[in-house]
């Protein structure tokens, strides 16, 4: 499980989704994160054929590198506990990193990728994001507990709306592998 920006592994066993996922068979074998000594896994190794896991990434880094970071954890998951089938399910901004880790990452057995409210052609929030941290405001922000707009102006730039110059009007063209997609969306009525 892959959390979105600003969002940590807690974020998914905070709001119930842990639980809910329990309740229909799946066990939460805890979250992996990067230390100095590499990847290290906190929660029990679950004999089931139904595990989930959540990640550490550094969500207010531009998503290469979160990308990169997931699609290493993959590699060490599968490695601890020689699954062969691993299913992505990101939120928000983790959906396109989980999106981009197929891509970039082809060999490291994503076999299938269940993203929410994923901004896939980008958000307005992002864009605003960069006006703010291009502007003079840019100064107080980290006075007014707002540092991580300044601290995320790449991410943002990645998630703005699709552009033939940024990532993700590169992701949008970029070839897929053969994968379970599936997109979770909001559709407001009027």
């Amino acid at each position: 499980l892959v959390q979105g920006y600003l969002g940590s592994p807690g974020t998914w066993r905070n709001s119930g989704i842990v639980a809910t996922l329990h309740n229909h068979g799946w066990v939460d074998t805890g979250h992996l994160t990067l230390s100095p000594a590499g990847v290290l896994k906190f929660g029990p190794v679950a004999e089931s054929t139904r595990r989930l896991v959540t990640v550490d990434l550094p969500t207010e880094a531009p998503t290469v590198i979160q990308a990169d970071m997931l699609a290493h954890y993959i590699a060490e998951l599968r490695r601890q506990t020689g699954e062969k089938r691993v299913v992505v399910v990101g939120h928000s901004a983790g959906g396109v990193v989980g999106r981009l880790a197929m891509v970039r990452h082809q060999g490291a057995g994503i076999d299938g990728l269940v993203t929410i409210a994923s901004p896939h052609l980008g958000t307005g929030a992002a864009d605003m994001g960069r006006v703010i941290g291009q502007s003079p405001l840019s100064w107080i922000t980290p006075f007014l507990g707002l540092g991580t707009i300044n601290r995320s102006q790449a991410l943002y730039h990645d998630l703005s709306e699709e552009r033939p110059w940024n990532l993700l009007g590169w992701l949008n063209r970029q070839p897929h592998p053969a994968a379970t997609y599936v997109s979770v969306v909001r559709v407001r009525n009027g």
